[in-house]
């Protein structure tokens, strides 16, 4: 018979950058909308979320960096 295999929890410290693209009515609606987001709006865990900060970095047109011309 095979022992019973004991539980470890782990936990790691992540940084990560993610995007995540929200419709809005103007760049203001945008901008407003961006201050209520958490990071499950970005990421889903898979166990659970212990602890976390954010920082939303920019807020900008969607596909701003499109090399096709308009």
């Amino acid at each position: 018979m095979t022992k019973p295999l004991k539980k470890f929890d782990v936990t790691a410290r992540l940084l990560l950058l993610a995007t995540v693209t929200i419709a809005a009515e103007s760049f203001e609606d945008a901008l407003e909308q961006a201050k209520t987001l958490r990071e499950q709006d970005f990421v889903k865990f898979k166990g659970d979320f212990v602890d976390g900060s954010i920082s939303i970095q920019n807020v900008s047109r969607s596909e701003y960096w499109s090399t096709e011309q308009e």
